[in-house]
């Protein structure tokens, strides 16, 4: 993808529904800051802007991974107190439980030789408990079942 003016919020979108579906909402907020954060980082010193963002669910979490062609690693820094750009590493070490940044094993973005870098962010969050039976959408009320009995979609068994 190219981080464009789009791409943040599109992404913001993808990320707070795997987070849903994964019953982790607790985490959306801190997770889509800190993805717009580094996409915003994409932007402003990638000359082409393409990355590849790849978002992983962890037994006790979330990780996000920003892959891009450069391969200039990012650095925490103190922005002056009149500068306009040098706090995004700043809010995403705040708001989530790790962070960091590598240069690939093989290639920038799509693979092959060259630079580039992946920047990643973990942010811990137990799944919230799935109820003993949650109430489907449907005609009748005598459609409810446990909800982790068709996890691919809606559930038709009746009770």
């Amino acid at each position: 993808m190219t981080a464009g003016p789009d791409a943040p919020r599109e992404v913001r979108r993808i990320l707070r529904a795997h987070l849903r579906l994964w019953r982790m909402p607790e985490a959306a907020d801190a997770a889509e800051l800190a993805v717009t954060e580094l996409l915003a980082n994409v932007a402003a010193h990638v000359p082409d802007g393409r990355c590849a963002v790849t978002v992983r669910r962890r037994p006790a979490g979330v990780r996000v991974e920003v892959r891009d062609a450069s391969p200039l690693l990012p650095a925490l820094r103190e922005a002056g107190e009149w500068e306009e750009s040098g706090r995004g590493l700043v809010l995403v070490a705040a708001v989530t439980d790790r962070w960091g940044a590598e240069p690939p094993a093989v290639g920038g973005v799509g693979g092959g030789t060259g630079g580039g870098k992946t920047v990643w962010f973990e942010i811990d969050a137990a799944p919230v408990p799935v109820p003993a039976t949650a109430a489907l959408p449907g005609p009748t009320p005598d459609r409810q079942v446990p909800e982790a009995c068709c996890p691919t979609g809606p559930c038709t068994k009746t009770r």
